[in-house]
C-alpha cells in the first residue's frame, strides 16, 4: 500500500525547492506565514545542508537595531 501524501508533505517539498534555488529565508518565512525567521530556520534549516544554499544568518542580540 502506498503511503498517503499529506498537505504538509507538499509544504516541505516546496520549501526544499525554494532553498535549492537559493531563495532567501526571509522570503520563505513570509511565504509560509511564520512570525519569526527562527521558526523557519529551525524547521527547514536542515534542507540547507542538503543543497549548496547557505544557512540563514540569524540576528544576534548584538546586532539588534543595526541595519
Amino acid at each position: 500500500m502506498m503511503k498517503q501524501i499529506r498537505i504538509q508533505d507538499f509544504r516541505h517539498s516546496h520549501v526544499a525547492l525554494l532553498i535549492d534555488q537559493e531563495t532567501g529565508y526571509t522570503n520563505i518565512k513570509e511565504r509560509l506565514g511564520h512570525a519569526s525567521i527562527v521558526t523557519t530556520s529551525d524547521t527547514y534549516g536542515h534542507f540547507s545542508q542538503l543543497s549548496n544554499a547557505k544557512p540563514p544568518m540569524l540576528p544576534t542580540n548584538s546586532s539588534k537595531g543595526k541595519v
